[in-house]
């Protein structure tokens, strides 16, 4: 049968030593790609499936990766999330998804619970950026994404966007575009949404517009009120763009903008959708790289598990625009 397989078989098949098809099947550079490549592709033809449990026993280790993610409903999570899957199955890992939906005590019962499954890594986007260290087992390496602990050193590393950047290209198209008087709304949680905030501020000083901190709002946590705030900055304080701080006020942004009587408005924010380009408003959206924040964090990882005692190192990637 199949699971009989053994490496010794796919060894005298392929005419090599058993420690050949071994570095060659855990993908080890000690092997030539294409000694590697024909070893794999009898193990293949023979039907040979790794044994994880005993795989796991002599390397010490689980091969899985938790993954604890704030908003799992969002399209840049999910996007993240499918990456990183493609980046583990290549490299013979499994994931483990957890999600906290920004609450800080379900967020320390993943990591927990993760803990306890002894996971080789976590790659986290934290609710919690304040005391986030405090929940993880030092031992245990974890890459941040999106959000930024406070703490600058230890067992991790961290991706995030140039989000202050992305926030001013922004402000300074809307402006380009015509926009005189550019409302905020703001998300309560993460450092992600102050940096944006501050990219905000700073792109209408470069302007020389007014700074009028009434044109700041924030969102509840549940995004309930961001009907009445967007009515506020537009009927009240006759903004003619509002930015928001994620897509998630953006879409109940466009909720409210469906009566009929609303004026017409530019709209910025970040992460692409493909319902965006149905809207009837016009927007600018500052786009992240999701595709480079997995393959990052990922590469990360792997890293920060062979040497945990390396240095911390902070990645920011480029947003781009995208004009609807």
């Amino acid at each position: 049968m199949h699971s009989q397989i053994t490496i010794k078989e796919i060894a005298k098949e392929a005419g090599v030593s058993v420690a050949t098809v071994s570095r060659a099947l855990n993908d080890s550079p000690r092997v030539m790609p294409a000694t590697k490549e024909r070893i794999q592709q009898i193990a293949n033809q023979l039907g040979y499936r790794v044994n994880d449990l005993a795989r796991s026993i002599r390397v010490k280790k689980t091969f899985t990766i938790g993954v604890v993610i704030s908003n799992i409903l969002t399209s840049f999570f999910t996007e993240i999330i499918d990456q990183l899957e493609e980046h583990a199955l290549k490299n013979h890992y499994q994931i483990i998804i957890a999600r906290t939906n920004e609450d800080t005590t379900s967020e320390q019962q993943a990591i927990s619970t993760l803990q306890q499954r002894m996971v080789d890594g976590l790659i986290i986007a934290t609710a919690d950026v304040s005391h986030i260290l405090t929940n993880l087992d030092p031992t245990v390496p974890a890459v941040f994404i999106d959000r930024q602990p406070q703490e600058t050193q230890g067992n991790f590393d961290v991706v995030i966007t140039e989000n202050a950047r992305g926030a001013a290209e922004i402000v300074t198209t809307m402006i380009h575009q015509g926009a005189k008087r550019i409302g905020f709304i703001n998300s309560p949680v993460s450092t992600t949404s102050t940096e944006r905030l501050q990219g905000y501020r700073q792109a209408i000083s470069q302007a020389q517009f007014p700074l009028d901190d009434r044109l700041i709002l924030t969102s509840t946590v549940d995004y309930a009120n961001v009907a009445d705030l967007t009515g506020k900055l537009v009927y009240n304080l006759r903004c003619d763009g509002i930015i928001a701080a994620d897509n998630q006020i953006l879409l109940r942004i466009l909720q409210r903008l469906t009566d009929r009587d609303f004026p017409q408005i530019t709209l910025g924010s970040f992460d692409d959708s493909p319902w965006l380009q149905v809207m009837r408003y016009p927007m600018v959206i500052a786009k992240q790289p999701t595709a480079q924040i997995a393959k990052v964090a990922f590469d990360l990882l792997m890293k920060r598990i062979q040497d945990p005692n390396r240095a911390t190192n902070i990645k920011r990637v480029k947003t781009t625009l995208v004009r609807y």
